[in-house]
């Protein structure tokens, strides 16, 4: 059964989108020192941000290498490219440094980390790596994934192994505090980091070495935050850091849209920034771009009930829709699912892509029901689980080609070349592999001839960047052009479809936006890629993904499913406050990535079990 939604009456004003509004153009036109830009979702922020740079920059005539961008993903950083490079000269983007946080923490380590006790060629390592070091001295080594999120908060809180070890006020708090010493000697050891020290050690960098600290705030004098509500505590020092008393600090967010607060997040950070710079201009950006009428206004009953003062009172959207939102409930997951499902097909019918369509569920265990029931009904789907699009296969013998040239010569640089794009069967891999470990070539003595041929040419190119590293071809080459070699000699073979060859493509363009001189350099910057979440782009059919992992995504229609007590908020969320209110504002951001049509839907049983509907339906149709 559908239970019937309300209805939005409001004065309908002409759509655009191409112009700013006057909020947008005060906030641009600020001239104060520090301008804090608050706004509702889908408001315009980072577009603002955008015109703010190119204001200065076009109006003012500051110089563009003087601007700083800063936020939290790939994604976000080309975003903010994007607005820009349709206000200013190329020349001008160019100069502007628009990176992730832990980029930008990367590229102030590399200015002075000797001072830290590290040498400049450090390596930062992966999620799975930093498990690898922990299994090795935890006897359960399914804690090592527990111990390290332990470890992950504490450093985003800019708290020491000692220190954590000296407020510890349980046993679990001490064994913690144990391994993550142990595991920041291992990496001391190794020349090694891990994601968080890339902030932890810029914070301690820039406050421990003023003259560091001068030059950065000298080199950057404009510093620019987006997504700021997402900010932590060893991000909050490393702005503040950042701002000198000739730097103008400009920064935008929405605590309304915070909700990592598992990786130390907290908007009470943005809160903070007012109260540490009181004489700090203030905007709000009232109007909404992308949301139809009946979704906001759901967003906006939801919000009422925050028990924290929120910054969304009345709400303006200049989408002429009024949208659809519904709210059903079935007997069980099976039958919630298989609505999802025939709903689809029904908005197939009408013209909507499967592509423009989202299932969102908050933890992945929900997922099953919604597979089988989209597998019935023949709708294609991918399930967004986090791949990054460093992780793509051809990206892997990219980078084991690179690996090779430093003279690492491990089998897996070319066993997923063999095995995924060559088609040699095992027995044969593992030959060819035993050589090649010894040698850095391949074992070209196979019987079967048209192996044959694709080792000889794979030894040719194996032996010519072996050349080119030892310094016996010259030039030198940069990461860049060793790839374009990979890219051409990989094409020239066969090896790769249309499809891995854009993806390869792809890969270059990023290397060639990064400017990187060092092969050792495409290993740390892959490193980071891979944590900041960038998503790979092979996607099709309907999208299946989690209320986190919908963050900054849009979608015509969207279904937000399991919204039951336990599910949605989880169990373990409505104990303390601060959890809940996270939790409410994850259901706002997952419902505004809805453009046209909402649905909202959860079972009465899941697996065989009663469920209460979770508190928030209520709250979505009336306002507190």
């Amino acid at each position: 059964p559908e239970i019937g939604f309300f209805t939005v009456e409001s004065r309908k004003k002409e759509t655009f989108f191409g112009n700013l509004t006057e909020e947008q153009i005060n906030f641009v036109k600020d001239p104060k020192d520090v301008v804090i830009l608050k706004g509702i979702v889908g408001s315009g922020k980072t577009t603002s941000l955008a015109y703010k740079v190119a204001y200065e920059i076009k109006v003012k005539h500051e110089d563009p290498q003087h601007f700083l961008f800063l936020t939290f993903t790939g994604k976000a950083v080309n975003l903010f490219r994007a607005t820009l490079e349709k206000l200013l000269e190329e020349e001008n983007v160019k100069d502007i440094t628009a990176c992730t946080f832990h980029q930008f923490g990367q590229m102030v380590l590399r200015y002075g980390i000797e001072r830290l006790g590290f040498s400049e060629d450090f390596r930062v390592i992966t999620d799975k790596e930093a498990e690898d070091i922990l299994k090795a001295f935890i006897s359960l080594s399914p804690q090592a994934k527990t111990v390290l999120r332990e470890i992950k908060l504490a450093k985003a809180n800019l708290i020491t192994p000692e220190q954590l070890e000296a407020m510890a006020e349980s046993e679990w708090t001490r064994e913690v505090a144990y391994f993550y010493k142990r595991y920041q000697e291992e990496l001391r050891r190794s020349n090694s980091l891990d994601y968080e020290d890339l902030i932890l050690y810029a914070v301690e960098l820039l406050k421990k070495h003023p003259d560091i600290r001068k030059d950065v705030q000298e080199r950057f004098k404009f510093i620019v935050i987006d997504e700021f509500q997402d900010v932590n505590k060893a991000l909050f020092d490393l702005i503040l850091l950042l701002k000198g008393p000739n730097n103008k600090l400009w920064v935008a967010g929405d605590e309304d849209q915070s909700i990592y607060g598992f990786r130390g997040a907290s908007p009470v950070y943005l809160r903070n920034l007012e109260i540490k710079f009181p004489e700090a201009s203030k905007h709000f950006l009232s109007v909404n771009f992308r949301t139809a009428r009946k979704i906001v206004e759901a967003g906006l009953n939801l919000l009422s009930h925050s028990r924290v003062n929120s910054t969304m009172r009345t709400l303006n959207t200049l989408v002429q829709e009024e949208g659809n939102v519904s709210i059903s409930y079935f007997e069980n997951e099976v039958k919630e699912a298989q609505f999802v499902a025939e709903k689809i097909n029904e908005l197939k019918e009408e013209g909507i892509d499967y592509t423009e369509i989202a299932v969102i569920y908050r933890t992945n265990e929900y997922s099953r029901s919604i597979e089988d029931a989209l597998k019935k009904y023949e709708i294609p789907y991918t399930i967004l689980e986090g791949e990054s699009f460093y992780d793509l296969p051809e990206i892997k013998v990219a980078l084991g080609f690179f690996n090779h040239y430093l003279g690492n010569y491990s089998g897996q640089n070319i066993e997923f070349l063999l095995k995924h794009f060559l088609k040699f069967p095992s027995d044969l891999v593992t030959k060819v592999i035993k050589k090649y470990e010894k040698s850095g070539r391949v074992d070209v003595s196979t019987e079967r001839g048209e192996f044959s041929v694709k080792l000889k040419a794979l030894n040719i190119f194996l032996s010519r960047l072996k050349r080119e590293a030892n310094g016996e071809e010259l030039p030198s080459k940069e990461p860049q052009e060793i790839l374009e070699d990979i890219i051409d000699f990989g094409q020239t073979q066969g090896w790769f479809s249309t499809k891995s060859m854009e993806t390869l493509q792809e890969f270059l363009i990023s290397l060639q936006d990064m400017e990187l001189k060092d092969v050792r350099d495409v290993f740390n910057y892959v490193s980071l890629m891979r944590e900041v979440g960038v998503s790979a782009t092979r996607h099709y059919g309907v999208l299946l993904l989690t209320a986190h992992k919908a963050k900054g995504l849009e979608f015509n229609t969207v279904f937000i499913t399991g919204l039951v007590e336990g599910f949605f908020p989880l169990g373990k969320k409505t104990l303390k406050r601060e959890h809940l209110e996270e939790e409410r504002r994850l259901l706002y951001v997952a419902l505004t990535r809805a453009q046209k049509n909402l649905f909202l839907t959860y079972p009465l049983y899941y697996k065989n079990e009663k469920k209460e509907p979770s508190r928030f339906i209520l709250e979505l149709v009336k306002r507190r």
